[in-house]
C-alpha cells in the first residue's frame, strides 16, 4: 500500500503492488507522478486511499488547534478574577475540548467535559440570577 510518508517503485509483475519498506518521504513532484502511475496502472483504489488519508491528517491539526484553544480557554478563566467571565471561559474551553475528544472518540473524557461544561453554565446562571 502506498503511504504519504514514502513510496516505493511500482514491481514490474504486480503494479498495484509496493513494498512496506517506505525509503524517502514524497515531495510535491514525487505525489505528482505517484498519482500518474496509479493512474496508468488502473489502481483507483490506491488514490482514494491517499486522497482519505491526506484529508484525515488536515482534520487531526484542525482538531488538534481547537484542543489547543479549549485550553487557552480554560487557562484563561483559571487567570480571571471575574466568576462571570471566568465561567464563560470554561464554557467556551470546555465545549472546545469536548470537540476534540468527539474526534478522538474517548470515553473517559467526553462525558468529563459534558459535566464540566454543565457545571460551569449552571454556576454562570445562578450567578447571573443573584445580579438581578
Amino acid at each position: 500500500m502506498v503511504e504519504l510518508k514514502g513510496l516505493e517503485p511500482l514491481a514490474s509483475c504486480m503494479p498495484c503492488k509496493r513494498s512496506s519498506q517506505l525509503s524517502y518521504s514524497p515531495t510535491v513532484v514525487s505525489e505528482i507522478i505517484l498519482y500518474k502511475k496509479l493512474i496508468q496502472a488502473n489502481c483507483f483504489f490506491d488514490i482514494i486511499q491517499i486522497t482519505i488519508k491526506k484529508k484525515q491528517m488536515d482534520l487531526s491539526i484542525l482538531f488538534k488547534v481547537i484542543g489547543a484553544l479549549g485550553l487557552i480557554f480554560i487557562t484563561i478563566g483559571v487567570i480571571t478574577k471575574n466568576r462571570v467571565n471566568q465561567n464563560i471561559c470554561f464554557i467556551i474551553g470546555g465545549l472546545l475540548l469536548e470537540a476534540y475528544s468527539i474526534f478522538l472518540k474517548d470515553p473517559v473524557f467526553i462525558p468529563l467535559q459534558i459535566i464540566f461544561v454543565a457545571a460551569a453554565a449552571y454556576e454562570l446562571y445562578h450567578l447571573k440570577k443573584k445580579k438581578k
